[in-house]
């Protein structure tokens, strides 16, 4: 999963409230439910996520249609601190992950949508609208916008350092404490670079 983040923030339902985001939403000529007001809203290359407090039961931000209504709006994917619902059919739209805390037949109820691209929280993160988020089967991580190159070419240096470590232990060329360590020694670093040049991979030296 990767995108840029649309955000979306839900509170318990408390009916004066909700009474007048529903009465704003008529206005402007919304219909169906608050979690269809975001969909209908989307772009591609977004990647809606929002903040349903962890609801689950009665939580289910999307199910079967309205994962394939985001997914022919985005193309991405979706990240809800929240529930789903039509689990079975959403796991067959493999080009379309969705991250979520729990699944529950149950449709959404008793929540309000009182905000769209603000700063929220999910998990240990704030995220804003505008961040790139990048998704992978160890979780999520959320990039400021500025940061991105800077983030994309640290990782890819990481990750061939890491493939020439691998291969070198495999070899048993150095030992893992040679290896596991902030710092390579000057030597191996010297290796890498070398093995960085015959194939044909920009060294960076680590800092």
């Amino acid at each position: 999963l990767s995108g840029r983040v649309v955000t979306a923030q839900f509170v318990p339902q408390r009916q004066d409230l909700h009474d007048v985001v529903q009465s704003v939403g008529t206005e402007e000529g919304r219909s169906g439910g608050q979690n269809t007001w975001i969909i209908d809203q989307l772009l591609p290359n977004d990647v809606l996520v929002v903040d349903l407090f962890g609801k689950i039961h009665d939580g289910t931000f999307i199910g079967d249609n309205l994962s394939t209504a985001a997914r022919r709006r985005t193309g991405t994917g979706m990240v809800i601190h929240g529930g789903i619902r039509d689990y079975a059919r959403i796991l067959e739209m493999t080009d379309y992950p969705v991250y979520c805390r729990g699944v529950d037949p149950t449709a959404i109820a008793e929540v309000t949508l009182v905000g769209v691209n603000i700063p929220i929280m999910i998990g240990n993160a704030t995220v804003m609208p505008g961040d790139i988020v990048l998704g992978t089967r160890e979780g999520l991580t959320f990039v400021p916008p500025h940061l991105a190159e800077e983030v994309v070419l640290h990782s890819e240096d990481t990750r061939q350092r890491d493939v020439f470590g691998k291969d070198t232990l495999d070899k048993g060329t150095y030992t893992s404490g040679e290896i596991d360590v902030p710092v390579w020694a000057a030597h191996i670093e010297a290796d890498y670079k070398a093995w960085c040049e015959a194939s044909g991979i920009e060294y960076s030296a680590k800092h």
